[in-house]
């Protein structure tokens, strides 16, 4: 996993974080039918599939949040960077996976950018 800014800790410290870690439940350790589409829906280049043998919960998790541009991007975002501080992070070839979805989810639901993205290039004379 990726580390945070360590000064983005100490604002973060004392914000409760939206996807600390539930107990794990039975449902979790099997696909929703809503992840078997979601799987079923990738090409090789994006199919997560070492992700879907090894936390079929995170799976099922992506699934129900990516048609959903801000929270998807923030769930997707939560597990790449390490927030909460001491996290063991993901092995390279899941970690891999997930940058791969990063890069699809941001081609499907580019961010939005406001006047001010635009604004400090024109300023520092750089073109986008």
């Amino acid at each position: 996993m990726l580390s945070a800014d360590p000064l983005l800790h100490l604002a973060m410290d004392d914000i409760p974080s939206t996807y600390e870690r539930a107990p794990e439940r039975e449902e979790d350790r099997q696909f929703s039918p809503q992840a078997v589409t979601w799987l079923l829906s990738f090409s090789d280049k994006y199919l997560p599939a070492e992700l879907a043998k090894a936390y079929p919960r995170i799976v099922n998790r992506l699934a129900e949040t990516w048609s959903q541009p801000a929270e998807g991007r923030k769930y997707l975002e939560s597990l790449l960077v390490d927030e909460r501080g001491g996290r063991e992070g993901f092995p390279l070839p899941i970690v891999r996976e997930l940058m791969a979805l990063k890069e699809l989810r941001n081609r499907l639901h580019p961010p939005k950018t406001d006047i001010w993205d635009a604004a400090h290039l024109i300023h520092l004379n750089v073109k986008k």
